[in-house]
């Protein structure tokens, strides 16, 4: 389906101004007055030919009246009349809908399954059982024209359709096409670039395996195969019969309130308790289980020591 709306974006701005609220009709607002009054002279003479004659010698006579003069005289006023009134200002709204065209195509009816063991209808005959009422004789699956008429009627009330401003709504049925198959892709453990990953991770692993289980065991074992063996008088010499050396001297820091003679006897090695002959004697399990518990009592350090080393060379 496919709708095209034609909108009007003008906005449109009225004032009006009312005095008519109750409906009586019209009426006055302002009324203008003007009077003008003129008063002239009568003409004096007599009319026709003797008016224009000259006039007679002049004798002196009484005092006359005087004529009345023109005169003129003029008003103007204005009334104004308060009246009730209402004043309106409207806005009208953006985006008015000018004109509605819609178009919807619908899928074409499938014609229905023959039944089994029914003769194939004819070439150009219609299938038994397929026709609507008021369908078309060539295409008796196609819809009936109170269908779409059906069908149309709903749209135009889905999409608010008007007559009067023009709206246009067609419906078409048509045959659709099968919908296109999507294309997944293999699996990601098919891929080729995890399976790359996979391998380097999997050869990586396989030679830290190897450094930690065969080439570290066997190079220690050669580096203690080269060791040359120190005899016990080489250690005799090594630590002196507990005296210090001259490098352990110039490390020494002697502290207030201690003496040089009573740092080196802490320093100086305490002759064991356990001789060489309890350690080959002991040769059951508990004798060996009480000469360990004797020289963890003794030299706990020590022995912490041995075990610390014993662990990382594992």
């Amino acid at each position: 389906s496919q709708v095209n709306l034609s909108l009007d974006f003008t906005q449109v701005e009225s004032t009006t101004e009312d005095f008519d609220n109750r409906e009586k009709g019209p009426r006055t607002r302002s009324e203008v007055l003007s009077e003008e009054r003129n008063a002239a002279a009568k003409a004096e003479g007599v009319p026709g030919a003797l008016s224009n004659r000259a006039p007679d010698n002049a004798t002196a006579t009484a005092a006359a009246p005087a004529a009345p003069e023109s005169t003129t005289q003029s008003s103007r006023s204005t009334r104004n009349y308060e009246l009730d009134r209402t004043v309106r200002h409207v806005r009208n709204a953006m985006g008015k809908v000018e004109r509605l065209s819609v178009a919807v195509v619908i899928n074409e009816r499938e014609p229905a399954p023959a039944a089994p063991g029914a003769p194939a209808p004819a070439a150009g005959a219609a299938p038994a059982g397929t026709a609507a009422p008021g369908a078309d004789a060539a295409n008796p699956a196609a819809y009936s024209p109170q269908e779409v008429e059906r069908m149309l009627n709903l749209v135009r009330g889905v999409v608010g359709y008007d007559e009067k401003r023009g709206d246009v709504v067609t419906l078409i049925p048509a045959k659709f096409g099968p919908p296109p198959v999507m294309d997944t892709g293999a699996p990601w453990w098919q891929d080729s670039t995890i399976q790359s990953m996979i391998k380097s991770g999997l050869v990586a692993m396989g030679f830290l395996v190897f450094l930690l289980v065969i080439a570290r065991p066997v190079v220690k074992s050669m580096i203690k195969a080269n060791e040359p063996p120190v005899s016990e008088e080489d250690e005799k010499k090594v630590l002196g019969d507990g005296e210090l050396t001259e490098e352990d001297m110039k490390m020494i820091q002697i502290g207030e309130g201690e003496t040089l003679e009573e740092i080196k006897a802490k320093l100086k090695p305490k002759k064991s308790a356990i001789s060489a002959e309890m350690l080959d004697t002991a040769n059951t399990y508990d004798d060996k289980v009480a000469l360990i518990r004797m020289l963890v009592a003794e030299d706990s350090a020590r022995v912490a020591s041995v075990l610390k080393n014993m662990i990382k060379l594992g």
